[in-house]
């Protein structure tokens, strides 16, 4: 995947890599040699490529134990991202599932998306302090950048990041047995995206991307009262998020009793 000629990738690595691993915390936390037990990696089923209309579709099923993941990675045309629309129907005890991207990006720094702005945060492990930030929280997006180039990594639900050196990395699913033995055995649907893009995460607009991943139109039917229909829609590339600047919602705390 290229913007402006250059490989977003890392050379002769692969891209949307899912891990599975080892997972015997409980819902607060898990331990922090988690990456030290693999216990496997999602058995690629079937792969079918088609076009419908403005997409070119990959759709992929995986299965992993008594579990099973069906992904379609979608390029749009004029698209500027790569999205990955995934549905996992996620039925293991004391398992984490995560994605990786190995970037071709140098940098000691990624960015990551927070309630009312966005902060820095340290890509490398050289201390005590560091390594405990294995994994961080972010909203929207994480982006690794050097001045001149960058990739984002978007998502509409996930919250666990992690980036080591060149690689990034999604937390998409736990199954901890505590304090709720079924905790995330379900369905599960959910997006994530790569976004390449010229320049660091700020010229590039990467907080604008992540809102148009996660704000989808809706198709509202004329009429009045229950008569009202409301259906999500996809128009592509038709979503313009304004050129202002973005104003989150604040309220004033209440207080119940």
């Amino acid at each position: 995947m290229a913007e402006k000629k250059r490989e977003a990738i890392y050379p002769n690595a692969t891209a949307n890599v899912f891990t599975v691993y080892e997972d015997n915390g409980d819902v607060w936390d898990f331990p922090h040699d988690y990456r030290e037990t693999v216990a496997g990696t999602l058995k690629l089923m079937s792969s079918i490529f088609r076009i419908n209309g403005p997409q070119a579709i990959m759709e992929q099923h995986y299965q992993y134990g008594e579990s099973t993941l069906v992904q379609k990675i979608i390029l749009s045309e004029d698209s500027d991202r790569i999205e990955f629309q995934t549905v996992a129907d996620w039925n293991e005890s004391d398992k984490m599932l995560r994605v990786s991207f190995p970037v071709n990006i140098a940098s000691e720094h990624f960015t990551s998306d927070i309630q009312f702005g966005r902060i820095e945060q340290p890509a490398t492990r050289n201390s005590m302090i560091e390594f405990a930030k294995d994994e961080v929280a972010a909203h929207h997006y994480i982006d690794l950048s050097q001045p001149d180039y960058g990739v984002a990594l978007l998502n509409d639900s996930k919250y666990g990041h992690s980036v080591r050196g060149h690689v990034m990395d999604l937390n998409l699913l736990r199954s901890p047995a505590s304090p709720d033995p079924v905790a995330d055995r379900a369905v599960h649907r959910f997006t994530y995206a790569l976004y390449p893009h010229a320049g660091d995460s700020v010229p590039a607009a990467v907080y604008r991307k992540g809102y148009e991943l996660n704000i989808s139109l809706t198709l509202a039917q004329g009429g009045s009262g229950a008569e009202i229909r409301r259906e999500p829609i996809q128009l592509y590339s038709v979503l313009i998020i304004s050129q202002q600047p973005l104003l989150p919602l604040m309220t004033k705390r209440r207080f119940s009793l």
